[in-house]
């Protein structure tokens, strides 16, 4: 499914890119969640991302597009922004904050659907192969495959993965284990969810995970070494 915001303070059009999607995704097969913005400081000052595409108006009164996806891009260099402007000159600066393209007003359904065909080939066929998470510093996406092993301490959440750690307060490790199943990911103790993938060696009662070593806790053991077991048969 990919994830749409629509920023525009016009009704009209505002309705006319919800039903564009709509016809879009009955023509295509393509699912879409849609959410909707009437101005872009309701999207910008408090942006936690989790969008794949942002169709963002210029010309709005709170807070115009530009000054609206400067402030998203210092949160999130990956989500896709298409302007929307009935003033082409203004759509041209969009090069400053990586747009990929404009729509320019009246549109009709056939540019709509172009230009949001070209958006989906952009769009990481991700499923559900990606997480994204807010930290203090912005909006991170992480890849499943790329973590290593994922640490709960208190309202801390600590993805480990082969370049970087990165913390956050969003989700629980219950949720995060419910959001992993057939991913490869088994708990080897109370706080730790390790991707299986990433394990070295289990010797000692310990998970090793290059220079990490991780207890595997009596109560989860059985479950740990029969998930592991398959997973290395599989």
């Amino acid at each position: 499914m990919t994830h749409i915001a629509v920023v525009e303070d016009m009704p009209f059009w505002s309705e006319k890119l919800s039903a564009f999607i709509d016809r879009y995704a009955s023509e295509s097969g393509e699912t879409f969640q849609k959410t909707f913005f009437t101005d872009g400081y309701s999207i910008a000052e408090d942006y936690r991302g989790g969008f794949d595409l942002i169709l963002l108006d210029i010309k709005m009164g709170l807070m115009d597009g530009m000054e609206a996806a400067g402030r998203i891009r210092e949160r999130d260099g990956e989500v896709i922004i298409i302007f929307i402007t009935s003033l082409p000159q203004y759509a041209i600066q969009g090069y400053k904050v990586d747009a990929l393209d404009y729509l320019l007003k009246p549109i009709d359904y056939v540019t709509f659907s172009l230009t949001l065909s070209k958006a989906l080939r952009r769009v990481p066929r991700k499923g559900d192969d990606f997480i994204t998470i807010s930290t203090r510093g912005g909006v991170v996406k992480l890849r499943w495959k790329d973590m290593t092993w994922i640490e709960s301490q208190g309202h801390r959440i600590t993805f480990h993965t082969t370049g970087r750690d990165v913390d956050t307060t969003v989700y629980s490790l219950k949720e995060l284990e419910g959001r992993s199943a057939g991913k490869g990911f088994s708990r080897c103790n109370k706080g730790c969810l390790v991707n299986l993938s990433a394990v070295d060696s289990v010797e000692n009662g310990f998970v090793r995970i290059g220079e990490a070593s991780l207890p595997v806790s009596r109560g989860r053991k059985a479950e740990f070494m029969s998930d592991l077991t398959s997973f290395m048969t599989e």
